[in-house]
């Protein structure tokens, strides 16, 4: 069963089981899945379900490896590779060309030092193709003119009345070119592009081609929708927006603007954390797709529920110095899925200030949208809240039915200014030390011994446990890499990514070596603690190069400055307590993967959160051992030191950061776990 099936259910009705047997080279089917556990087929429907097929691998089977000139395998007889077999294929560069690699027909992209890995699951035929050394996308974006050589798969094509604007993906970033030469072009052709000038449209490169387009090969798998939980944080960085992806999957939005006939027309949505977007229509659409996206869109209302589903970003545009218009481009659909409209009740705010009443209509079990609270003013007052009758209202609250809110002020005596906070930058330090599982792992540790004497003790604490193994990450990372938020969803390193929680064979994800496969000599590559969910092309992209910054890092999303990588400001403190882990316990010179100033500075900057304290958790069930860096920040100045680093600096840094860990206290219930997940919470 290649393609997905969706079959409409009455609610309450129950689904039986589907007749057909889905198949998978290689693999037998086990069962059918919801969020991970066997589904209940005797259960009434009550609302929209994905189902997983759950397959293990035919043990005992064997499979062929073709390949051909200029490729290796580290497998001894590529005549019977056992089933399920992860290998390693090293393509030999030549010389001002780039090798292109499919793999039974389908592209594969090779990281920086020439490796694609894969797994067996058939027969597997290698072929190669070699094209003129092209440029990637994201450095294509970079450029205010001038010719190009680029390739990717294409993933768009709008239908309009003046040529193509055609969407291409090479896993780096998206870019537009209008008024393809070759008619023949089609979703999923892999394209070769030699010639054209650039050009620049609201933030988006434009190339007109006048050259040369070449099809690679059709038919390819096109590079997966990213799941999208924050329009505007995680995967839509501000600094970093489209260069990542270029499709995207975004549930759960909330209609703030009732969308009005026409072309070229936009609309705004917000989503869950008040963040707002524009879903626009594009201009040159032909009449009969117009149409049918128009019957989608018609019957909307303020308050409804949307998804998008592989829609493209169209536009990103700074207007002033911080505000960014983020701009979604129909051109079927498809792309656009509407929840259920439902029954809407009138909130009536009674403002109290002389002002006529504000009246918004709010869908049936949904919650006030922020941006529908009405802002109020009352000179010499100070306002207190919105209340029902004689109490505070709580705007987590779903409406059921039609309510009044109250302003309610208090006079003010003497009225001030308001002023800043004293250190408005504080944030939450999380941690778990007195978790009972914690506290009993390091019963024998005294973290107050010298510095050489605590490593040693560490080592030999964290050594006890020998390494789960890299086909195992597959099962673990489910429970450990899953996302707070949306916990049917796993989130990728680097960029914030959603993925569905099933592994699919590195269709979608892949599991990271955030310390570099290439440069892990003898240290095991199934290293759980080493080990995170990464998004294919974040992860190709990622390749082995050593984490840095510059003075012009920013944003959350990873991208190369040369030779360096830089993880976002989401993942940097993780990635430096994932380097501390791995020279602690495996000995690997830290410089080999990062500069230790680098790292200690990101662990001060990027404290602990509750995503490290689940994967620890998850690891150490799995795998028997914990990540002292996790549950023990302040040892890292202290063990600083040893692997290179200045301990004056790190002292004064240090009484610092136990001051913050002493001075707040963090109730985990009493805070929103998705402020947690992106580390925005300041108290």
């Amino acid at each position: 069963m290649g393609c997905p099936d969706t079959q409409q259910i009455l609610m309450g009705n129950v689904f039986k089981a589907p007749a057909d047997t889905p198949t998978k080279d290689g693999y037998t089917f086990v069962e059918w899945r919801l969020n991970g556990v066997k589904y209940d087929f005797t259960q009434p429907i009550t609302s929209n379900i994905t189902l997983v097929a759950e397959y293990v691998i035919n043990s005992g089977t064997t499979y062929k490896l073709t390949l051909p000139s200029g490729v290796t395998a580290d497998v001894l007889d590529p005549n019977n590779v056992a089933a399920g077999t992860d290998i390693t294929l090293n393509v030999s560069p030549v010389s001002g060309k780039d090798v292109v690699v499919f793999i039974n027909g389908i592209y594969h992209k090779q990281d920086d030092t020439g490796v694609i890995e894969v797994e067996v699951t058939t027969n597997l035929v290698v072929e190669t193709k070699l094209v003129d050394q092209t440029q990637r996308l994201f450095d294509v974006r970079k450029l205010s003119k001038g010719e190009v050589n680029i390739m990717g798969i294409i993933t768009g094509i709008i239908p309009d009345n003046r040529g193509s604007y055609i969407y291409i993906n090479d896993e780096t970033a998206s870019i537009i070119y209008y008024s393809a030469i070759s008619p023949q072009l089609k979703v999923g052709d892999l394209v070769h592009i030699k010639g054209g000038d650039v050009n620049e449209l609201y933030n988006n490169k434009v190339v007109y081609p006048k050259g040369v387009e070449t099809i690679l090969k059709s038919n390819q798998p096109l590079p997966p929708a990213v799941y999208a939980q924050d329009v505007s944080h995680g995967t839509l960085d501000y600094q970093g927006l489209s260069l990542q992806a270029q499709r995207f999957n975004i549930e759960n939005l909330s209609v703030v603007e009732k969308p009005f006939e026409g072309k070229s027309k936009n609309f705004l949505v917000e989503d869950q954390y008040g963040n707002q977007v524009q879903i626009r229509v594009h201009k040159y659409l032909t009449d009969p797709v117009y149409n049918e996206i128009w019957d989608v869109l018609k019957d909307l209302q303020v308050g409804d529920q949307i998804s998008l589903e592989g829609a493209h970003l169209g536009q990103y545009q700074q207007s002033g110095q911080q505000t960014y218009i983020i701009q979604f481009m129909l051109s079927s659909a498809s792309e656009i899925v509407l929840g259920n409209p439902g029954v809407r009740h009138a909130v009536t705010f009674k403002l109290n200030t002389g002002e006529p009443d504000v009246v918004v209509n709010i869908v049936d079990g949904k919650t006030i949208l922020q941006s529908s609270v009405p802002m109020v003013f009352k000179a010499g007052y100070k306002f207190i809240g919105w209340y029902q009758g004689t109490t505070l209202f709580d705007f987590n609250t779903p409406i059921i039915g039609p309510i009044t809110l109250t302003a309610k002020w208090e006079e003010s005596q003497d009225p001030v200014d308001p002023t800043d906070p004293s250190n408005p930058n504080n944030q939450a330090v999380i941690n778990n030390q007195k978790d009972p599982k914690v506290v009993s792992y390091y019963q024998g540790i005294n973290f107050q011994e010298s510095a050489s004497s605590l490593q040693q003790d560490l080592k030999s604490l964290v050594s006890a446990n020998k390494a789960l193994g890299y086909d195992a990450a597959k099962s673990w990372l489910l429970d450990a890499d899953r996302d707070l938020v949306n916990t049917n969803k796993l989130r990728g390193i680097y960029d914030q990514a959603l993925f569905k929680r099933a592994w699919d064979s590195a269709a979608t994800w892949n599991r990271e070596h955030v310390w570099p496969q290439s440069k892990l000599g003898g240290a095991p590559k199934g290293e759980a603690h080493n080990l995170r969910v990464s998004g294919v092309r974040i992860n190709s992209s990622r390749g082995n190069h050593p984490f840095g910054e510059n003075s012009s890092s920013t944003g959350n999303l990873g991208y190369s400055i040369g030779n360096y990588w830089w993880p976002g400001n989401i993942d940097k403190g993780d990635v430096a307590r994932i380097t501390m882990f791995m020279n602690l316990r495996y000995g690997l010179r830290v410089t080999n993967n990062a500069d230790i100033k680098v790292l200690y500075k990101w662990h001060i900057e990027d404290p602990v959160d509750a995503f490290e304290i689940q994967r620890n958790n998850v690891i150490h069930s799995k795998q028997g051992n914990r990540n002292p860096f996790i549950d023990h920040p302040e040892i890292f100045a202290k063990l600083y030191e040893l692997v290179g680093g200045q301990i004056a600096s790190a002292k004064a840094d240090t009484e610092i950061f136990l001051q913050t860990n002493i001075s707040y206290s963090v109730i985990m219930t009493n805070i929103n776990i998705g402020d947690l997940n992106r580390k925005q919470l300041v108290i």
